[in-house]
């Protein structure tokens, strides 16, 4: 596969959506970045966006998107010694993303079936004849759009970039008979999108001078904020959530100034463990004036994961012709993979480079029966191992 060009855009716009009114007084606004592959119908491509800023407001949603083309051609040449009325070509089409970022993989598949086509007796002259037939270019797909909104912002806040391994594959298979000479080629254009969905928010850049969450130690977090010219009869409510979205107050604090008029605030937060089963931590700092006036900090992001086992996953298994394997990183990194029968002999063995999943292919090549995988960062050494079952 060669990626014949590539392309990053961003978009920013204000856009109304009702469902958002209760919690957006202002219209919803999007950004967006994009960017597109050419290639050969099969590959596997690395896409990297970057995370949305929680200073430009509150992150409401994620939408993922592909749009697809794809161009399809074959050559079908009848070998049998009877004319066969009913042949027909299936072609499949199954898109797959994966991240650190998603709870499960976006997959997307569509499938198109070509003919019945009349073929004569095979007539010895390949390649020309009543027994042969040369198709296309078709469109199995054109500007198709697949799309998952994602409602869980935490993984998307904050610095740094979002890694998305999209996998796609396209295959065929011809009805009708057993004895034919089938070849075919496909093109295909990726456009993969992600857009954040956010309420633009007042933020507190005049008076807060820092505000910042950080985690001490495993069962402790540490809040502080600094004002400059605190005011009198002020209260700040520092609040916590698990989405970015649903914010409940941890705790309460009216302003007190200090003899250069500045304001230092310490809070210790203990960390639950409701707030362990989510991963992460979204706080923010709510500041109320005295005739009632609401503003907010900026969000700050806490990852409060402990360093349990990574475990490696293979999905689909059983599995027949290929399968894909997630490294449980939630970084990239280079890994070899390498199947061995019960009996301890290496019967495959890939490589994946800035990764955090990648492809077992040609397993139809396999006997079926139960194998043993094991992975290796070849950055760190550490290994990685589970089952396969090859059910061909």
């Amino acid at each position: 596969m060669k990626i014949g060009k590539s392309i990053a855009t961003l978009l920013l716009s204000a856009i109304s959506i009702y469902s958002f009114s209760q919690t957006c007084v202002d219209p919803l606004r999007t950004i967006s970045y994009d960017t597109t592959v050419y290639g050969s119908g099969n590959a596997f491509h690395n896409f990297s966006f970057p995370r949305f800023d929680p200073t430009l407001g509150t992150l409401m949603e994620i939408t993922l998107e592909s749009e697809i083309t794809l161009r399809y051609s074959f050559q079908l040449e009848n070998r049998e010694s009877i004319t066969i009325s009913n042949y027909r070509v299936r072609v499949t089409r199954e898109d797959e993303v994966n991240s650190a970022a998603l709870l499960t993989p976006f997959y997307y598949s569509q499938i198109r079936t070509y003919g019945p086509y009349s073929l004569a007796a095979q007539d010895g002259n390949p390649g020309s004849g009543p027994d042969y037939r040369s198709v296309g270019p078709l469109y199995v797909m054109n500007r198709a759009l697949a799309s998952q909104t994602i409602y869980n912002t935490a993984d998307y806040l904050g610095l740094g970039n979002v890694d998305f391994d999209y996998s796609a594959t396209t295959f065929s298979s011809v009805l009708g008979s057993v004895n034919y000479t089938f070849n075919a080629t496909a093109q295909d254009t990726v456009r993969f999108r992600i857009t954040y969905s956010y309420c633009a928010s007042w933020f507190l850049r005049a008076d807060v001078m820092v505000f910042d969450a950080i985690k001490n130690s495993e069962t402790d977090i540490d809040l502080h904020w600094r004002t400059e010219d605190e005011e009198p009869h002020r209260r700040y409510e520092l609040q916590k959530s698990y989405d970015g979205k649903k914010f409940e107050t941890i705790t309460t604090q009216n302003s007190v100034r200090n003899s250069s008029g500045t304001g230092m605030y310490r809070n210790s937060y203990k960390i639950l463990s409701d707030d362990e089963r989510h991963g992460r931590l979204i706080f923010r700092l709510k500041q109320i004036e005295k005739d009632g006036t609401e503003k907010f900090s900026m969000v700050k992001v806490v990852d409060i994961r402990k360093n349990e086992p990574r475990v490696l996953r293979i999905s689909p298994n059983p599995a027949r012709s290929q399968a894909l394997v997630l490294f449980g990183n939630n970084k990239r990194g280079n890994w070899r993979v390498e199947i061995f029968t019960s009996n301890g002999n290496l019967v495959k063995q890939y490589q994946f480079s800035n990764a955090i999943s990648g492809r077992l292919q040609a397993l139809e090549h396999l006997k079926a029966g139960i194998y043993f995988v094991k992975a290796i960062d070849t950055s760190t050494g550490e290994i990685r191992k589970t089952r396969l079952v090859v059910a061909n």
